[in-house]
């Protein structure tokens, strides 16, 4: 097997196994593992991504069946990802100063469902970054999407970035990072949420979550807080108040994994905190926040 040093901490890495894809099952992919910093990753990725990301992906057609955007377009306030977004912009207003002015970028922000749910509930400003068929669908709904060239070398910066659900997509999350890091104002931060694969550690292969064509990049705790080390953001340790908008965060993950897309109001009869207690605690759901120094 060939000698593999990866490009967060530089380490040579382990080959740990071959996996087919879950859309082509012609495909074969080969995961590594650092041992330094636990990250895992795809060494031979497909890059055919309008092939991955088309029409199919977007409605839960793809490689992904558990998400399906274009409901959630035809359905804004029926679908469960509302959910997702309140915890996402309460957290953000209980880590940012009230006084501040809100600049926000959505990295990977898909069909820009978020991007419209803050400017409905907000008075931030934000704009998006995507590209494929889920940019040209937010476009032709007026959302404003930057362009490539403008997430890599533009000159405007940001208080807040988001990259909801978008790391395991990214092949060099040090350069992703990188490019985070500049685009962010001092004192900015970025927040993101991934699968967490500590719970999977053993048994990372058959995890539900590697889906090989598309969840290419797996992180724990140790392996983002390397990340962050390096590109120069700070880890932010949460208190109970600033991270309760994750409660929510994780009604959504939960209904989304049980294959429900409609929101009710009997949900909320359900005890989330003793919920997401348990849930935390044997799953550890990755996210975090870093702070730019």
């Amino acid at each position: 097997m060939t000698e593999i040093k990866y490009k967060i901490c530089e380490t040579t890495c382990d080959f740990l196994c071959r996996k087919p894809g879950k859309l082509f099952h012609e495909n074969i992919y080969d995961l590594y593992h650092c041992p330094n910093c636990d990250f895992y990753f795809v060494s031979n990725p497909n890059r055919d991504f309008d092939k991955l990301y088309d029409e199919k992906y977007y409605s839960g057609r793809g490689a992904d069946s558990l998400i399906d955007y274009v409901y959630e377009i035809e359905n804004p306030d029926k679908t469960i990802r509302v959910l997702e977004y309140e915890g996402i912009l309460e957290i953000i207003q209980n880590v940012m100063d009230k006084n501040e002015i809100i600049e926000w970028l959505d990295l990977g922000c898909g069909t820009g469902g978020l991007i419209e749910w803050v400017k409905h509930h907000s008075n931030f400003s934000i704009k998006g970054y995507d590209s494929g068929y889920g940019a040209t669908l937010a476009k032709e709904r007026g959302i404003d999407i930057i362009s490539e060239n403008e997430f890599l070398n533009s000159n405007e910066r940001f208080t807040v970035i988001t990259a909801i659900e978008t790391l395991e997509h990214v092949e060099n999350p040090k350069q992703f990072l990188q490019t985070v890091e500049k685009l962010l104002k001092p004192g900015g931060i970025f927040f993101f949420t991934t699968g967490n694969s500590e719970p999977f550690s053993k048994k990372i292969c058959k995890w539900n979550y590697f889906i090989p064509e598309i969840h290419i990049s797996l992180f724990c705790e140790k392996s983002i807080k390397t990340l962050f080390e390096i590109v120069g953001l700070g880890y932010i340790t949460l208190s109970e108040k600033e991270k309760s908008g994750w409660v929510t965060i994780y009604k959504f993950k939960i209904l989304k994994n049980l294959k429900i897309k409609k929101n009710s109001s009997v949900y909320k009869l359900i005890p989330w905190r003793i919920v997401f207690f348990f849930f935390d605690t044997r799953y550890k759901l990755s996210w975090g926040i870093g702070r730019k120094r």
